[in-house]
């Protein structure tokens, strides 16, 4: 793993033979089969066979890496020169993109410039997993809109909170998963951690609710019944950012705690779009931008700027906008991410003490007083603003068997 350094050195994170023509070769990782994830691998396969560049795009955490990879491993046959994945994430200095690439691919002579790595590329039938690109999104799409032009035989795959945005781009949004297969998911990982663990069905399902179906919440959930019942851990989500920390070692840091996820997002977010998110926080269930803006701060922007603030926290996966309504509704995630101060240096986050709630609103603006309701169900808190009650042992009983792998 690489620190992250303004000065970084490239080296790369697993060996790779160079590229001679017409070999077969990459250097995709072996994955664990995915839980309820069938038909979005079905869907992005499909597209990754008729269009040259594929955005998996959603929220941190929903399994943008997995489901890519699961797709490459599926594709590569296709492609004569392999599928290749360049991760990231560990890059802090964009002017170390090109040198990632190139270190990844083992091409025959190391560019410097985008120019050299398009020569070197040139017609070779590959698939390249650009993994976790939020960070450096403009470089990236520099890049991969040079490559698309120069290179007729490469197809990229491409993971990240935002869109690239541009042309030839097909997205596929990935949503949280569905609340059974979130359930099987935690039932599978909780049984690794003790194979004797038969959580309270309830508690389950409050957990997957609280944690918004997001597999890696739910995973780190998991990872606790080794010593906490699943009603103990359900219990304990108000304080989740220290109860869901010290996940599987291997991982980036930001995949073992709760924590370290949610700040990866909101790092990368300016302050006044962090305090909108947080501000958000107000609302129960789904909500307008009438109604978000009677809660934002407009001293400090206008109207006009807190639209595109809002816009920009879609785009960035951390508001959904539903539109099958006619009118449009969002909805945040739930998780700001727990105020502290700012690192010296950084120059985005919002470091400031969270604002006091001023009262909990369902829809457009039917308030209930008080703070964020330790009352109202955060454990049934819904997509749809109202309360709704755990659907018991039942549901358990006879979930279908379909989500259990896929």
């Amino acid at each position: 793993m690489l620190a992250h350094s303004p000065t970084l050195d490239w080296t790369p994170t697993r060996a790779a033979p160079a590229l001679t023509a017409g070999a077969r070769s990459g250097n995709l990782p072996t994955i664990e089969p995915l839980v309820g994830r069938d038909l979005d691998i079905g869907h992005v396969a499909e597209m990754v066979k008729t269009s040259r560049l594929v955005s998996v795009t959603g929220p941190p955490g929903v399994g943008k890496s997995r489901l890519a990879l699961a797709v490459a491993h599926s594709a590569a046959e296709d492609r004569s020169d392999g599928a290749w994945l360049v991760e990231l994430a560990p890059l802090a200095d964009p002017s170390s993109l090109v040198g990632a690439l190139a270190g990844v691919l083992a091409l025959p002579s190391m560019p410097t410039t985008a120019t050299q790595l398009v020569d070197q590329v040139g017609s070779r039938q590959m698939l390249l997993v650009l993994d976790n690109c939020e960070h450096m999104i403009e470089d990236v799409a520099r890049l991969v809109a040079q490559l698309l032009a120069a290179c007729p035989n490469i197809r990229v795959l491409y993971t990240s909170q935002e869109a690239l945005a541009v042309e030839r781009e097909h997205l596929w949004p990935l949503e949280p998963l569905a609340e059974d297969a979130a359930i099987a998911l935690f039932e599978e990982r909780a049984s690794a951690v003790r194979p004797d663990a038969f959580g309270d069905p309830d508690a389950v399902e409050a957990i997957v609710r609280r944690l918004d179906c997001l597999p890696l919440a739910i995973e780190l959930a998991a990872a606790r019944t080794s010593a906490l019942g699943a009603g103990e851990i359900a219990a304990q989500l108000d304080n989740r950012f220290d109860l869901l920390a010290g996940g599987m070692r291997g991982r980036l840091p930001r995949h073992r705690a709760l924590s370290a996820m949610v700040d990866w997002s909101h790092d990368l977010l300016e302050p006044r779009q962090c305090q909108l998110f947080r501000r958000l926080g107000i609302f129960s269930g789904t909500f307008s931008r009438d109604a978000a803006t009677e809660i934002a701060d407009l001293e400090s922007a206008g109207p006009a700027t807190l639209a595109q603030d809002l816009d920009h926290l879609v785009r960035r996966s951390l508001v959904v906008a539903d539109m099958s309504s006619g009118a449009t509704r969002y909805r945040r995630l739930e998780d700001p991410p727990p105020p502290r101060a700012r690192p010296a240096g950084r120059g985005r986050r919002d470091g400031g003490p969270r604002p006091a709630p001023r009262r909990v609103v369902h829809g457009d603006g039917q308030g209930l007083s008080g703070r964020r309701l330790a009352g109202r169900s955060r454990v049934a808190g819904t997509r749809s603003g109202r309360v709704r009650q755990p659907a018991g042992r039942s549901r358990l009983r006879h979930r279908s068997s379909r989500h259990r792998r896929s």
